[in-house]
Parts: structure tokens; sequence; C-alpha cells
């Protein structure tokens, strides 16, 4: 398409517009940077076989409902999806049940097809491991190479002896480079109070941006961070990739999507809520979904940004579309628990909504909508919220004619409500 019609964008927006909840933090989408400077990641990726020395055979004594139990890595390497990511990139043996994703496009079709390859294939290609496998990046965001690098050396040059990247999205890729941290971890409670060191009850953003930076270490139950971790793939695609016949992403419920994953962690609704495990509690489930959704509108609306800016005409509908299916169910759970938000929220929509294309003031509208506080997630964490709350929220998306359309928002008002009707 050459543009976008004022008709068209509220056609799509309808009664939900458009907007974000997010500071863009992560803001790399797979555009490779070759000649950028390098820098220094704080560990080395040791890779899923290392890992496997003590999370294979399980705990002596432990039940399937006390989880972790030592047997993260067996379960990964059998049943998790993240395990095929890399098998994608090769399209000689492919897994005959094939996830619900897959591409009819075969790897090496769209590896062709791609414009400013920095390798051979796509299995050496940062911009393909990026999200197919576990490559150097802080923070989610990506180191680039030196200029002249070869992708295999430099890959190597961050990962230990023994590791394969042939294991696809592996321990590594969500909980950070291990070899700082992997004989420490041991200990108990170790990761927990290194981040309560950090300041985690007063600043958890900051306690889990300094874990990384000192450690190399990840810490997953920071539920900002978790879906941070989760959209840098599942939401965020550069258009260069669409033009060689990648497909779009899909929006993303994030405790839909960990239902899918087998689970590998302690059962949250069954915690308690407190400094070091964030949203615990009967109410988790419906946490999960506020601050996934919240997550997921930034991660949208900043491809509708990055793609006007890049003049990424045929692909800025698509990421409109998966904008709006966010808002479209994010906005009753905002409107409840942070109304001051949902009202700027619903400002930056209507001049979203307003602009005749994707030019001028179309492209300004984008890049407002997609720069409200990061700290809206962190302050959804804590929200004040009952299960009668929740009770209001699910009525009001089960009635909501708008995000019963067909398409993307039809599908994710499904899976939202699956979500909040798990709180009792």
């Amino acid at each position: 398409m050459s543009q976008l019609s004022s008709s068209a964008l509220r056609r799509l927006s309808g009664a939900a517009g458009l907007a974000c909840a997010g500071l863009i933090v992560l803001t790399w989408s797979g555009q490779t940077k070759v000649g950028a400077e390098e820098a220094e990641t704080p560990g080395r990726y040791v890779g899923q076989s290392e890992c496997a020395k003590c999370h294979e055979q399980g705990m002596a004594g432990r039940g399937k409902d006390q989880l972790p139990g030592l047997k993260e890595s067996a379960t990964w390497a059998k049943d998790d999806q993240h395990n095929f990511a890399y098998k994608r990139l090769d399209d000689e043996d492919p897994p005959e049940d094939k996830p619900r994703w897959a591409s009819e496009v075969t790897s090496e079709e769209i590896f062709d097809a791609l414009e400013g390859a920095e390798a051979d294939m796509a299995s050496e290609s940062i911009r393909c491991l990026s999200c197919h496998g576990v490559v150097v990046h802080d923070f989610g965001t990506p180191k680039w190479f030196k200029k002249g690098d070869n992708r295999v050396v430099f890959a190597n040059e961050k990962h230990q002896q023994g590791y394969e990247a042939s294991e696809g999205v592996s321990c590594d890729g969500c909980h950070g480079p291990a070899s700082g941290w992997l004989k420490a971890h041991e200990k108990e409670e170790w990761t927990t109070q290194q981040w309560l060191a950090r300041g985690g009850a007063k600043d958890p953003a900051k306690a889990s941006q300094k874990l990384y930076e000192d450690l190399g270490l990840y810490y997953s139950k920071d539920l900002v961070l978790w879906a941070e971790q989760c959209v840098r793939c599942h939401l965020r695609i550069d258009s260069g990739l669409l033009a060689a016949a990648h497909p779009d992403l899909e929006a993303f419920e994030l405790w839909d999507q960990n239902t899918r994953v087998p689970p590998h962690w302690r059962d949250y609704s069954k915690a308690a809520d407190k400094p070091e495990l964030p949203a615990g509690g009967a109410l988790h489930p419906a946490r999960v979904w506020l601050v996934g959704q919240s997550t997921a509108l930034q991660a949208s609306l900043e491809e509708v940004d990055k793609r006007a800016k890049a003049e990424a005409e045929d692909y800025i509908e698509s990421a409109v579309e998966r904008a709006v299916a966010h808002w479209t169910v994010l906005r009753h759970g905002l409107k409840l628990v942070a109304p001051e938000a949902h009202g700027k929220l619903e400002k930056a929509m209507a001049a979203l909504g307003e602009a005749e294309d994707m030019k001028g003031k179309g492209k300004a509208a984008a890049a407002g909508a997609a720069a409200l506080p990061r700290s809206l997630h962190y302050a959804l964490v804590g929200a004040k919220l009952d299960a009668a709350g929740v009770k209001k929220i699910l009525a009001a998306l089960e009635g909501d004619a708008e995000a019963k359309k067909k398409g993307q928002r039809a599908r994710l008002r499904e899976l939202s409500l699956v979500a909040l009707k798990r709180v009792k």
C-alpha cells in the first residue's frame, strides 16, 4: 500500500485507536549493523549441555508440583519449541510436527531473497540467529560486529568451549550468558539475594539491569523483564525480512505463550506476593496478562514507528492491526487500574487515528505513541487489583463488540479471557 488514508486507519483502529505503554528500551528488531563498534558482554554463553550437567536428572523426592526440580534441561530438550528454533533454519530435515506458526516458505528461500545478508547461510547469520539461536545481546539489544568480523568467529569469541549453536534458543538466551554465575547460582536463593542486594525491593528495574551488568544474569522473576525478553523475538521483526517472505508476527499473549512452554518454574499463583517474587499469589495470571499486554503494545507500536521511519509502507498496515489488537484488550485493564495512563493513551490513539498517512504528522504521531514511560509496566505489576476487579475486566472484554471482530483482535480477546478466568 502506498499510504494509509484516514478512513483506513480508522477502519483498522476503530473505537480502540492506537497507543503505546512504554519507553523504547529494546529497540533492535533484526537489522544487521555491520561495522558498528562491538561492546563486551558480562560473560560467555555456556550452552544447554553445560546446564544439563545439573538440570537433567532432577532432584530426588521432588514431585510434579514442586518445580523447579532440576529437570529443566530435559524438559526443554524434549518438549520446548524454543529447542526447535535453530532447526527451523535447516530445512533439510524439519520435524514432522511443526509449530502452529511455522511458515510454508522455507528458510533457504527467505535467506536467498534477503538483501544485505552478512553470512553464507541462515544458520550463520546474526540477523536470523538473533531469534532462532543465542547471540550476543545486552538486555535484549545485540552487540554488533567490528568491521570485517566473521559471524562465526565473532560468536565463538563469546561462546564457551562446548557451546553448540544448533541447540537453538537454549538456557543462556533467556537467563543470560552464564559463565559468571553458573557455579554461584547453585546455592539456594542465591539469585534472589543478589537481586535484593542491588535494591530490587525498592527499584526492580534498576536492580535487574545492575544484576545483568555485574554478572550477566537476567532476573526472570522480574515480570517486566520476563515480558520484554519474550517480545524481543515474538513481536519485533524488521521489514527487510518481511520483504524476503518471512511471515509477519501475530499479536502476543504472555500467559498463553507460557502455557505452551512446559513449565520449569514454580507456580507463582501459589506463592506469596513479596519483593523478590513480584505478582505472586492468586492474581498472578491477571498481572501477567496486564504486564504482558502493556509490553506487547509497546513493542507493536515501536514496529509501527520503525516501519513508518523506514518507509516500509507495505508492512505498516499489519503493524497497525497488531497494535490495535493489543490496545483493544489492554484498555479495559488500564481503565480500571491506571486511569491516568489510560487517558494519555487515548490521546495518543486519537492523534494517530487522525493521521492521513504515515508521513509527516502520521510519522510524528506514531513516534509519540511509542514514547510513554516504561515505568507504567512496573506500576502494573503492583497495581491495586482484586478478584472483583478482574471480573469487571472480564465483563468488559466479553461485551466488547470491537474486540469480537475477526482477526487478531478476536484471537487476542479469546486468549485474554482464558488468562483472566484463571483468577478465582
